[in-house]
């Protein structure tokens, strides 16, 4: 089970995560990856292998989001924009990071809104 940062485009996944049991939680009991969308995006071209076109995109022009970990929950909570909240989506969430589906909370949040 992992947490980490998504995006999607053209109904494929491009993400990075790291194992839930790496990760010390924070004073709340949450545990969060550290990766950041900027920087992956935009400095480590994380969608390279997979997009070769989208060299000098931007992060924020693709629907993306988060997945954390709450330990005093035993929950996952997927944070991300709107436009993902399909089974699609959310299966191919839940295969990469490895997830239980019934151990899963989706949030549509607007930090992860697609800018045009």
């Amino acid at each position: 089970m992992n947490v980490g940062i998504f995006w999607f485009h053209q109904d494929q996944i491009i993400a990075n995560k790291t194992q839930v049991s790496s990760i010390q939680p924070d004073e709340l009991g949450l545990v969060d990856s550290l990766f950041k969308h900027i920087i992956e995006w935009e400095d480590k071209h994380i969608y390279l292998s997979q997009f070769k076109l989208l060299i000098g995109s931007k992060y924020q022009n693709f629907a993306r989001g988060r997945v954390t970990y709450s330990q005093k929950e035993e929950k996952f909570r997927v944070f991300m924009d709107r436009s993902l909240f399909n089974e699609g989506c959310k299966s191919k969430i839940v295969a990469f990071f490895e997830l239980q589906a019934q151990q899963v909370v989706w949030s549509k949040d607007p930090h992860y809104r697609v800018y045009s």
